[in-house]
């Protein structure tokens, strides 16, 4: 059985655990640095109590086999709150289980419970099935962000 709850701050290395296994999942990504994995692991622990940044975990058998980031937005030009989903990962053996819509719809609901009104997900260009994924959960494609890379 699988429950999703927001994280414990003594789960945040477990999930900074997650987040490499993230990064290096990416197709230009790679491992986190020791530094990268210190602040993750730093934010993680504040969001286990924080009023406007939260982290949901789906623990498995006692394991934590997916992880989203959630966090209010309070823009200065549009009325209201916004939300935004930060990151959101499972591990690959946790996919296609129908765990995917349970965590989208725990992160919305969530955001959704803290005055969040529209609720935005950067989704890479190229990835298709993400694309497709949060399309199905009722999410339009709004904006288009343009990057400059170095060199």
């Amino acid at each position: 059985m699988t429950a999703i709850r927001r994280i414990r701050a003594d789960e945040a290395a477990v999930v900074t655990d997650l987040w490499d296994d993230m990064a290096r999942s990416a197709d230009d990504g790679g491992p986190l640095s020791a530094r990268g994995r210190r602040n993750i692991t730093a934010m993680l622990t504040l969001a286990a109590d924080h009023d406007e940044v939260f982290c949901l975990v789906a623990e498995n058998d006692g394991h934590i086999v997916a992880f989203t980031v959630g966090r209010l937005v309070r823009g200065q030009l549009l009325p209201g709150v916004g939300g935004e989903i930060e990151e959101f990962y499972l591990i690959p053996a946790a996919r296609a289980s129908g765990l995917s819509r349970a965590l989208a719809d725990a992160v919305i609901e969530q955001l959704r419970s803290l005055g969040a009104g529209i609720i935005w997900h950067h989704v890479c260009r190229d990835d298709q099935a993400a694309q497709g994924f949060w399309q199905h959960l009722g999410f339009e494609g709004d904006t288009i962000r343009f990057a400059l890379y170095p060199g």
